[in-house]
């Protein structure tokens, strides 16, 4: 269905949904060399249409916050 989902979860209560639908567990923490930069946008990927990168990126960090 295209559906991207995104959770926060410091309690780890998610996990085993995570495996389940053979999604993508990231480890961020301070001691931790994993880390998510959600306003990393490369030169490059500049376009002028609403469905670009750039525009596809900017909806996602909506929705984070």
């Amino acid at each position: 269905m295209g559906i991207e989902q995104y959770i926060i979860d410091p309690e780890r209560e998610y996990i085993n949904i995570c495996n389940n639908l053979e999604g993508t567990l990231l480890k961020i923490g301070p001691a931790s060399n994993t880390y998510i930069n959600v306003f990393d946008i490369r030169k490059e990927s500049i376009e002028d249409t609403d469905k670009g990168y750039l525009a596809t990126k900017i909806r996602k960090i909506n929705r984070i916050f």
